[in-house]
Parts: C-alpha cells; sequence; structure tokens
C-alpha cells in the first residue's frame, strides 16, 4: 500500500510536468521577464478563490463590452461607445485601463465620463489622444479630476498615496458603492476615418489561480515551469544517481584489488567534500557565462554534477551491503562450485543491491529537490526553477507581507514528494525483510 500510494503521487507530478506546455505555452514562459507583458495584470494581487477565504470580496479582472452609436454634425463624426460595469465588490480594483490602439491620432479627440450608480457623472478626460492606452490611476490629469471629485463630493482629500480609482467606486459614507458604472467614451473624428474602437479593462485586486506578484507576473504560470524544470533536473540527476551508486557501491564493497581499493578511496573524499561549495564551483566551471546575459549550463550538464556529488555516502552503505551479502553461505556455496565473479554479482549482489540502491535514492530524491531549490536560491542555476521562483518572492516582500498563496505551493509540493519517496523507501524496505524472513 505505501509503495502504490508513493508511486501515485510522484507519478502525478510527472504527468503534471509533462502537460504543463500544453496548459501554459511555452510562449509565456519566453515573456516571464518581460514587464511590458505584465502591465495589464494588476500587482501583487491574491488568486481569485482567495474571495472564498475572505468576507472582503475583491474586483476580479475583466474586458468591458462596447456598446457604440454614430452621431454625426457639421464637419465632425462623433462615436459614442459605452461599457457596462457591474460592481458588487468589497476591494475595488486596482486600476482601469483604457485602450486606444496604435492607429489612435491627435486627429480624434476623446471624451471620457463614469455614470455611477448614485446617479453622480465623474468627467474623467477630455483632450486629444496621441497614445496607445490610458491608465485612470496614473494619468496625471484624470487624477486631478478625481481628486475635484473626492473633494467636492465624496468630501475627502486625495493624498499621494491614495489609488484614485478606489475614490471612484466609494460611496459618500465611505463605503463601497454597488452597482451599474456606465463608461461613456465618445470619440471625435475631425476628418472622415473611423476610429478603432477602445477597448475598456478592470484590473482587478485578485487574478487567476495564484495572484501576480509585484511586476503583475501571472505565477502560476512561474510555478508550473519552475515545478517542471525542479523536477526534471531532479530525476535526471536521480536515474545517474542510482547507476553511480551500483557501480561504485558493488566495485567497492566486491573486489579487494587496487581497483576496489581506489573506487572506495575516491568514495572516500566525496562523502568528505563539502557538497555546497563543491557544486557552486563545479556549476560555476562548466557554465557559459556570457557578459550581460548571466550563466547558462545545460541540464545534462547540472545534473551529471549533482550525482556525482551525491553519490559518495551511498555507495559507501551499498559497500556494507555488498560485504554483508558476500559474507553468507550461498555466496561460499557457489565459489566452492566454481562460480565466477561475473555470476556472483549477477546472480546474487545485484538484486540485493538493487532493493537497497531503491531505498537510498527514495530518500536521495527529496534531498535533490531541496539542494536545487536551495542553490536555484541564489542564482546558481540558470532558467526559472523553485529556487528562483522563492527568491523572486523573497526580493519582492512575499515573506513580509504574508502572501502565503504564493510561499505555501511550493513547500507544500516538496513535502509531499518527499512523502511520497519516504513511502516507497519504508514499503520497500518491509518487502524486503519479509522476503528475508520467509
Amino acid at each position: 500500500m505505501k509503495i502504490r500510494l508513493g508511486i501515485a503521487i510522484i507519478l502525478f507530478f510527472l504527468l503534471f510536468s509533462l502537460i504543463v506546455p500544453v496548459i501554459v505555452p511555452e510562449s509565456e514562459l519566453s515573456a516571464w521577464n518581460d514587464i511590458t507583458r505584465w502591465h495589464y495584470n494588476p500587482k501583487f494581487a491574491p488568486p481569485e478563490w482567495y474571495n472564498y477565504l475572505t468576507f472582503h470580496d475583491r474586483a476580479v479582472s475583466e474586458v468591458l463590452k462596447p456598446e457604440t452609436r454614430v452621431l454625426r454634425y457639421s464637419g465632425v463624426t462623433a462615436y459614442n461607445t459605452t461599457y457596462v460595469y457591474e460592481y458588487s465588490y468589497d476591494v475595488p480594483p486596482q486600476d482601469v485601463v483604457i485602450l486606444f490602439g496604435p492607429n489612435f491620432t491627435d486627429s480624434y479627440v476623446v471624451d471620457i465620463s463614469l455614470r455611477r450608480p448614485d446617479g453622480y457623472t465623474v468627467h474623467l478626460y477630455s483632450n486629444p489622444i496621441n497614445y496607445p492606452e490610458l491608465f485612470l490611476g496614473i494619468d496625471r490629469s484624470v487624477r486631478e479630476q478625481i481628486s475635484g471629485m473626492a473633494s467636492s463630493y465624496l468630501n475627502v482629500t486625495m493624498d499621494y498615496f491614495t489609488n484614485p480609482v478606489s475614490l471612484l467606486f466609494t460611496g459618500k459614507n465611505g463605503m463601497p458603492l454597488h452597482g451599474k458604472y456606465v463608461f461613456d467614451i465618445v470619440v471625435y473624428s475631425l476628418t472622415n476615418s473611423t476610429p478603432p474602437t477602445p477597448e475598456v479593462r478592470v484590473i482587478g485586486s485578485c487574478f487567476g489561480l495564484m495572484g501576480t506578484d509585484s511586476r503583475g507576473r501571472d505565477l502560476w504560470i512561474g510555478f508550473t515551469w519552475s515545478m517542471r524544470t525542479t523536477l526534471l533536473i531532479t530525476f535526471l540527476a536521480a536515474g545517474l544517481l542510482f547507476l553511480f551508486v551500483m557501480f561504485f557501491g558493488i566495485v567497492s564493497g566486491y573486489y579487494s584489488n587496487s581497483a576496489g581499493k581506489a573506487v572506495d578511496f575516491l568514495n572516500k573524499v566525496l562523502l568528505a567534500i563539502p557538497l555546497l561549495p563543491a557544486s557552486l564551483a563545479l556549476i560555476f566551471l562548466f557554465s557559459k557565462q556570457a557578459s550581460g546575459l548571466g550563466m547558462s549550463i545545460s541540464t545534462s550538464s547540472l545534473a551529471l554534477i549533482l550525482a556525482s556529488l551525491f553519490w559518495g555516502r551511498d555507495a559507501r552503505s551499498l559497500k556494507m551491503i555488498v560485504l554483508q551479502e558476500l559474507s553468507q553461505e550461498y555466496i561460499e556455496a557457489a565459489k566452492s562450485l566454481g562460480a565466477g565473479d561475473r555470476h556472483i554479482i549477477t546472480r546474487h549482489i545485484i538484486p540485493r543491491a538493487v532493493v537497497v540502491a531503491t531505498s537510498y535514492i527514495s530518500l536521495a530524491i527529496p534531498r535533490l529537490i531541496v539542494f536545487i531549490t536551495f542553490i536555484g536560491f541564489f542564482g546558481m542555476i540558470p532558467g526559472i526553477n523553485w529556487g528562483s521562483y522563492m527568491a523572486d518572492a523573497y526580493v519582492q516582500g512575499a515573506f513580509i507581507s504574508g502572501a502565503w498563496w504564493w510561499i505555501l505551493p511550493p513547500g507544500v509540493a516538496i513535502a509531499i514528494l518527499a512523502l511520497a519517496f519516504v513511502l516507497i523507501s519504508r514499503g520497500v524496505e518491509e518487502r524486503f525483510a519479509l522476503r528475508q524472513k520467509l
């Protein structure tokens, strides 16, 4: 039962890692460090399901549907587009952005106003447009209009730290004003050209499955791809580690000649080498550095370095098992009947060594995951991984601000994976002990 449960957990993580490119296209990951790619997302926002855990619902991000009417005057055509926003939240959106597109020129004059549920209309903007987007919470002229509304209608003073957009959704009593908000955007065309319909996006105060960081990056993308990278390095290193432990453990335990002594000496050396400094030195040595581009090392090279540094202790332990096996009577009987080294190793040593090495590797994989995460935290592993993911959380203040939805998932995933391998290790040991009794 333990082995089956452990294997089921591991298979789940492996299958999930394999389908990550289907769930989250790699093109999304390629824009991970492109700040402009994420500026329409809320900043440092919790996930949308966070609303189920709190009494203060946060506004979700959405794109409002336009309804356009065309009014023609002498020499001027007015394109009046309305956008209805149903506001029923306790925490207002972070911002509202109006996208005009690259085809807007200064020949278009734009007038923007907001009709609130209480009947009050806020005039937000009235000027030509010569840029593709307008953030209501950032534009200076819009902030001045909202500040005037706040002082004259809400009787509050908007300071530098106040989010002006939040005042648009606040009633005269200081509480959230729920109901239907209507954005009126009138584009006056001074020529015969037809302007593109503006797009209105409400940038909510929560986002997606795992929220966003301070740059607006979708943490779901970072978590899934960092998990895929971490597990790929881990399992490739574990496979190489299993081969190294088997080879060096059996050779050092079975042979007492110079080759066996040399291998045993190598095992002792690796056991004595400080793991962290050695790994950092080797990663730096075998990586490629480019000016301004950071460090680059292949996954296979990194896995080989980790496996080479981790085999010493387990190979020494396996040597003891091999020596114990060689002292058994059936080994002496096989030798007396003329069995050679190859026969004894393949028929008697390897079957026992595989069981023991499997148990060792099952316990070594959680150490590998933690170690990879640790050195990734300090930027010694190129690309995105659980270490770099947690480093971003630390740098951007997720630990201080209590953004547990950002910090907790990698820790829980590592703990579940560690539990899976512990279950497999214990299950293998119990089965082997039972066979020995029989």
